[in-house]
């Protein structure tokens, strides 16, 4: 693989010593045994921290990333914290009109991995050409939701990560870009899925040539602040929509990991609010969504959510999931007593905790 790697980038002594770092990575981190953010847990065969997971166990434990154990400086100062399901565009750090970041990422995305959208009549129309395998591109009359396994995570934004040099968005899912379901409880801590997002950061690299944007993981240990090339690639893509993006997991990634043949998983991410900080029509569904307890999808990591088993849904064929009693759980700076992204007080004149 390395080998291949140098074919393809210039044989400069930064070059290499790129390369020989990623080997590093690459030779320690299978033996440290360590669970970090895209890294499948082979005992339950769903991800923990999957931002759209790959269900079923893989032949290493792994989905395609080299399992990194660094903590990241600058994202041990965020504070998990809860937040009202119906206040987000108050807390979310998110891309506004006139950011300088492409119009694509403006706004607040929910990751619908549930499918539950789907399930309502007033979805929007997604009827186009999606890829089922390498190449392959079939015609469907409404949006072919088909992931294994959902992660209990909830909203991105993408306010002041973008990098015009490299083309892309920098982003840490422990911070306050990202959101998670409280699936322990308990008030303003409950997620485990936080507590795993500190070992890496999320890469949103838009490729100009084709306007898809390759979702890529960045490790830690060698610090915050690695060449584009030591970027791992572990098939992951969002394909800009009207209504968001399709977050795919590529056949072909699939197919290397598991050695057989596999049809392309994906979910929708919808902008439920925009870059003018607007609610859009897609927002309805999704505070519906979180007014439910319950979760049906094919699976959910235990590890994750304790609950998931409990009587109250399990009776109904979902999992217990959301235990957020009208909250969610984001990443607050310590020592931020303000709300929203450039300083800006919360409307209220209280801080995020009401103060």
């Amino acid at each position: 693989e390395l080998a291949h790697r140098a074919t393809r980038h210039e044989q400069s002594g930064a070059s290499m010593v790129a390369l020989l770092a990623l080997a590093v990575v690459l030779a320690t981190s299978h033996s440290a045994g360590e669970t970090a953010v895209g890294v499948d847990d082979s005992d339950s065969g769903v991800e923990l921290v999957a931002f759209g997971s790959v269900s079923g166990p893989s032949s290493n434990g792994s989905v395609g990333t080299a399992r990194s154990t660094a903590l990241c400086p600058s994202t041990s100062r965020y504070l998990q914290t809860a937040i009202p399901n119906d206040e987000v565009e108050q807390y979310v750090n998110f891309a506004r009109t006139g950011d300088s970041i492409p119009s694509m990422f403006h706004g607040i995305f929910w990751m619908d991995q549930t499918g539950y959208y789907q399930t309502r009549p007033d979805r929007p129309d997604q009827a186009d050409q999606y890829e089922t395998l390498t190449g392959q591109m079939e015609w469907f009359k409404t949006f072919p939701h088909n992931l294994k396994g959902a992660a209990a995570e909830l909203l991105v934004g993408f306010g002041g990560t973008w990098n015009a040099t490299t083309q892309c968005a920098k982003v840490s899912p422990r911070s306050d870009h990202w959101t998670y379901a409280n699936t322990t409880g308990m008030p303003g801590t409950g997620s485990i899925n936080f507590l795993l997002g500190g070992a890496g950061f999320a890469q949103f690299c838009l490729d100009s040539a084709t306007g898809i944007i390759k979702l890529l993981h960045q490790t830690c240990d060698f610090g915050e602040n690695l060449p584009k090339e030591l970027y791992q690639d572990t098939g992951r893509r969002l394909v800009p929509k009207p209504w968001g993006f399709e977050r795919l997991n590529l056949a072909w990634a699939m197919t290397k990991e598991y050695d057989m043949p596999k049809i392309a998983q994906r979910y929708a991410m919808y902008r439920i609010i925009d870059g003018e900080g607007k609610r859009t029509p897609h927002y309805k569904a999704y505070s519906d969504f979180m007014r439910m307890r319950c979760w049906f999808a094919p699976g959910v990591n235990p590890k994750t959510a304790p609950h998931e088993l409990d009587t109250e849904c399990t009776s109904q064929g979902g999992f217990l999931i959301n235990l957020g009693n009208g909250t969610q759980v984001i990443g607050q700076p310590s020592g931020d007593k303000h709300a929203l992204r450039g300083g800006r007080e919360h409307p209220s004149g209280n801080d995020r905790n009401g103060n």
